[in-house]
């Protein structure tokens, strides 16, 4: 029997390329709750941030273009999809985001968007420190991801999924974005 030699790195890598490779079917506006969460998602933003100060925005993980979409608002703005499946953007750049060239963006003003993407990236540092490579002090990062508190304290086990590679606790996350100088 022949031995393969195994380090947790090339795992994670090797089960990113299975679950996100040709075969990935999953989109968000074919899951009725995907829809649900994007669409509460893109209520928080246009809520909380002034769109008007803004040239472009950047979704992470944007699959099809759902988000941007609801977010109509973009209509003036020029819109990047970054996601191995994007589409409905201006700039569609089809890669993991840890292959991404995002500082291409960084003369831009600019709000990045990620819905649900940190929990299944391999090594979010990667992930942050391109996001923070790229930002200045006026832009702005919203992300949206599962809450470990709200699953630890409602007992949803069931909202445990196997794609999901991490979850944060409000506590982790900040420490995780403050390591990237993100706040």
């Amino acid at each position: 029997v022949p031995v393969i030699p195994w380090d947790a790195a090339t795992a994670v890598v090797r089960t990113a390329s299975v679950l996100y490779g040709p075969g990935y079917r999953t989109r968000t506006a074919a899951s009725g709750g995907s829809k649900a969460a994007v669409k509460w998602f893109a209520a928080f933003v246009r809520e909380r941030c002034d769109l008007t100060k803004i040239d472009t925005v950047i979704d992470i993980g944007g699959n099809d273009g759902t988000l941007l979409n609801l977010l109509s608002v973009f209509d003036e703005k020029r819109t990047v999809s970054v996601d191995p499946h994007a589409a409905g953007a201006d700039v569609v750049i089809r890669s993991m985001v840890e292959d991404a060239d995002l500082l291409q963006f960084k003369g831009e003003r600019k709000l990045i968007l990620s819905s649900h993407t940190i929990e299944h990236i391999a090594d979010p540092n990667v992930m942050l420190a391109k996001i923070a490579a790229t930002m200045t002090y006026a832009d702005t990062l919203a992300m949206q991801f599962p809450s470990l508190d709200l699953l630890v304290r409602d007992c949803r086990i069931d909202h445990i999924h196997h794609q999901h590679l991490h979850y944060y606790s409000e506590r982790s996350i900040t420490a995780l974005l403050g390591k990237h100088g993100l706040e």
